[in-house]
């Protein structure tokens, strides 16, 4: 048995109070997520090819044992143009019994009200070929039992970058279960965290956040 979904257009229109939100990778990896989180489910994402969807723009989903249970990505340019979308389109496939599979037995209670979580952003440079899951997992491992999450909010490959790279901006969000976390505990664990990805996959920090 097999979920998947399609997602063609405008995810959200643009408001006068907000603006749109487009359909893209992020937007059905997030997706995926989501289901993931609701059903329990731990997986991993990693770069993959498939002929329908976009190259760079798409990953293979990975239950908890390291096998695939699925894909995801935006679908390619000449399969929308055959079957007449109007695009962006975003879609993905999973295996229901393998992503069941990988769901964990019990939910770990964790005390959310009691000590605020303190959030910072990086951008990093590296290499455009590298995928963002490798990144992602990088700084999960440096960051530690303060590291409630790590994830990516923005993309860019441009005439400010050399050429072969891209820059990747990163929500990092921190938590301690005994205490509210200080500035300086918070700066020195994006710190090792940088330095991390640095020694690691070799990421630079881009503009101001070079100077934190």
């Amino acid at each position: 048995t097999h979920v998947g979904f399609l997602v063609v257009g405008e995810w959200e229109p643009e408001f006068w109070l907000r603006e749109g939100v487009s359909v893209d990778y992020f937007l059905g990896k997030g997706l995926v997520e989501r289901l993931c989180q609701a059903l329990n489910c731990v997986v991993e994402f990693a770069a993959s090819r498939e002929p329908f969807l976009h190259p760079g723009r798409t990953a293979t989903v990975l239950g908890r044992d390291g096998e695939p249970i699925g894909w995801l990505g935006e679908v390619h340019p000449l399969v929308l143009q055959a079957y007449e979308l109007r695009g962006p389109a975003v879609a993905a496939e999973l295996d229901v019994e393998r992503l069941l599979a990988s769901a964990q037995a019990t939910r770990e209670f964790r005390d959310l009200l009691a000590y605020p979580v303190v959030k910072q952003d990086v951008a990093l440079v590296v290499d455009a070929r590298l995928p963002a899951a490798d990144v992602l997992r990088s700084l999960r491992r440096a960051g530690g039992a303060l590291l409630e999450e790590a994830a990516i909010f923005d993309v860019y490959e441009g005439s400010q970058l050399p050429p072969g790279k891209k820059s990747l901006a990163v929500r990092l969000s921190f938590r301690a279960p005994d205490r509210t976390l200080s500035e300086a505990e918070v700066n020195v664990l994006r710190a090792q965290m940088v330095e991390a990805v640095r020694a690691e996959l070799g990421a630079e920090l881009r503009g101001p956040s070079a100077q934190a």
